[in-house]
């Protein structure tokens, strides 16, 4: 994903994803960008880089960015904390409060900024990484590691965060409680579409076909997102993806 600067563009916020084996970086280069509680396991491999933020360098303007509680796993090619978040003489950026690790054997990277809450290696503890279960276990480091953050508090499944908060995508909760917390949303869903409103609205990363195909059965319009990114269909006719950014009243400075 590369984001230049526009007139119109900045204070997108960027949060609660789950990347993984992603090629290519992200290339942020508008105002005010915020990478909040995003998991990335073994992304970056293309050009050894996770993500970079521009200053100054042709239509890029990356003030104002901050990467906060974010668990970055990267492949075994990176050795470096300047291929995780490469800042290109942009000098406000802040980026702290992460854990960034290097496969295999989850070791540490050179480079990483000290004094910023940041953890350094280490496993995260994920649920299964086979099965792309990017949960934490109860052990994991990353439990209350995290700052406490304005503007949303749940994580990729609807759960509410509880202070302080945890870093990645999913808030820790017990096994147990997961599925009966999905299949309540996914139920809610089909009575909110049979009521009328003709609508399924949903951000569990399992059973997520299974939303789309009931409301497509009832003729309806499904709606989900990974994060702020939605996937839609109405009536078997429309398709498409976008990105949700709620603009502002006047430009950032």
């Amino acid at each position: 994903m590369a984001v230049c600067a526009s007139p119109n563009v900045w204070g997108w916020t960027v949060r609660n994803n789950i990347f993984v084996n992603v090629t290519l970086q992200a290339g942020f280069g508008i105002p005010n960008i915020l990478f909040y509680n995003n998991t990335l396991y073994e992304s970056g491999t293309g050009n050894i880089l996770v993500m970079t933020i521009r200053c100054g360098t042709g239509t890029h303007t990356a003030t104002g960015a901050q990467v906060r509680n974010n668990i970055i796993v990267t492949p075994s090619s990176f050795t470096d904390y300047g291929g995780v978040v490469s800042i290109e003489t942009c000098t406000d950026t802040v980026h702290n409060y992460n854990h960034v690790t290097r496969l295999p054997g989850f070791t540490t990277l050179t480079n990483v900024p000290a004094g910023e809450n940041n953890i350094n290696g280490g496993d995260p503890l994920f649920v299964n990484v086979g099965t792309n279960d990017f949960h934490l276990q109860a052990s994991s480091p990353d439990i209350s590691a995290a700052a406490t953050l304005t503007g949303f508090s749940d994580d990729f499944d609807s759960v509410t965060r509880t202070v302080p908060w945890d870093m990645g995508a999913f808030e820790y909760t017990s096994a147990s409680s997961r599925p009966m917390f999905r299949a309540l949303v996914l139920f809610l869903g089909v009575i909110i579409n049979l009521a009328g409103l003709g609508w399924i609205t949903g951000r569990i990363l399992y059973g997520r076909a299974l939303q789309f195909l009931i409301a497509l059965t009832l003729d309806g319009y499904a709606h989900w997102s990974v994060g702020r990114y939605h996937v839609f269909s109405r009536t078997h006719r429309q398709a498409g993806v976008r990105f949700v950014a709620r603009p502002k009243t006047a430009p950032a400075p």
